[in-house]
């Protein structure tokens, strides 16, 4: 019990003095090494292997590839082009909305991908009020936690050992019901889409992204990574098409947008897996189930636990930070208890991307709140309730 404790103690108060999330959990492996009697060969060895572990699981190296895809397209302008080529075919319906966030969400591999797309494609004056701009990006966003391509959907069907397949095929069962409904409620007469372009090129492009990874993941069966590299590749050469002049600026670009993120992502992954080894190898994962199975009948009972949980860490850490962090934890229950690791993989996901407009750095609520210079207060007021909508639905997942 002494390691959990430890382990949460020590990221909550660590993550309110500020200090980064990857250094927190070196402290916290050095610490357990300690308790654990671990010499330091024997640690450094410990480090060492989970490193090439790490580096070599096919999500794992995924995660750049698709994060640089994402990067490039919206650096290719291609989606800002795509969206006014969609609502000018189309027209200002429920069919061209589901045609636009769609492809965009499947093409945008992380929430601030999505963020700052949107800055780029939409304007202030498609809407009838900063309130309606600020309720869609806050929709696209957290959808993006369990879109398909998305880190997070990636990273969970990996650690908790489920198929990437399927949890992409029920992902989109949940994404597209919840998109209409956002539609009808918060969107439909807030919108009014600018279409002033009409640009072939852009709309096969981003379909062509989209037919491409649905067919190699669900038709052709090819590991993630290399479904990742071929569409690598895929947005190098219609970035080069779309723009060849300004390809290399583009690229480079990109590069350093995604080179600090992709490394935080990794090294995370990586602690937590260091992290889970001291877990097993003391006992303490044995410890923590057989408490909990004594104390609680129901396993939905320690998922509330669980969820009360990441809703408090998510005011000091990003919601795929909360994700990972938290995988010690939730990993063990949910064999012992034998809740459904794919509802599980839709569900919690979906909860903590409430988040997101948390006042952290770097998150989407910041960025929105210094754009439009307005407080977080204002800010909930005007997301409370696509929050209660996600909320609601993320725990009616379960009874699916």
């Amino acid at each position: 019990m002494i390691y959990y404790l430890l382990f949460i103690v020590g990221m909550i108060t660590l993550s309110l003095m500020g200090i980064s999330i990857n250094l927190i959990l070196l402290l916290i492996s050095i610490t357990y090494a300690i308790l654990s009697h671990l010499d330091f060969t024997s640690f450094i060895f410990l480090l060492s292997h989970k490193l090439s572990e790490t580096i070599f699981m096919p999500e794992v190296a995924a995660i750049p590839f698709f994060i640089l895809s994402s990067e490039i397209l919206i650096n290719s302008k291609l989606h800002k082009r795509y969206k006014s080529t969609v609502f000018n075919i189309f027209g200002n319906n429920i069919l061209s909305y589901l045609i636009f966030t769609l492809p965009v969400i499947t093409t945008s591999s992380t929430s601030m991908i999505i963020v700052k797309s949107f800055s780029r494609i939409l304007s202030l004056k498609e809407f009838d009020s900063k309130g309606g701009y600020i309720r869609l990006v806050y929709i696209i966003s957290s959808v993006n936690y369990i879109a398909p391509v998305s880190v997070s959907s990636i990273l969970l069907a990996s650690l908790l050992k489920i198929s990437l397949k399927t949890v992409t095929l029920y992902s989109l069962l949940l994404t597209i019901p919840f998109l209409i409904i956002n539609y009808f409620i918060f969107v439909s007469k807030h919108f009014h889409p600018k279409s002033a372009i009409r640009d072939y090129f852009s709309l096969f492009a981003i379909s062509g992204y989209v037919v491409i990874f649905y067919y190699l993941m669900f038709l052709v069966s090819l590991p993630i990574d290399i479904i990742s590299i071929i569409i690598f590749f895929y947005s190098i050469f219609i970035s080069v098409l779309s723009d060849r002049k300004n390809f290399i600026k583009n690229f480079n670009i990109s590069i350093v947008h995604s080179i600090s993120r992709i490394g935080i992502i990794i090294g995370v992954v990586y602690f937590i897996f260091v992290i889970t080894f001291f877990h097993i190898y003391t006992f303490a994962s044995n410890q923590v189930i057989n408490y909990l199975t004594l104390s609680f009948s129901e396993g939905y009972y320690i998922l509330i636990i669980l969820y009360i949980l990441a809703f408090f860490i998510t005011d000091i850490l990003d919601p795929l930070g909360v994700i990972l962090i938290l995988f010690p934890l939730y990993n063990p229950l949910l064999t012992t208890f034998n809740i459904n690791k794919y509802l599980f993989a839709l569900s919690f996901p979906f909860f903590v991307s409430t988040g997101l407009f948390n006042n952290i750095s770097e998150l989407a609520g910041k960025k929105i709140v210094d754009k439009f210079n307005i407080t977080f207060s204002e800010l909930s007021d005007i997301i409370t309730p696509v929050y209660f909508l996600i909320c609601i639905i993320s725990f009616m997942i379960y009874f699916l």
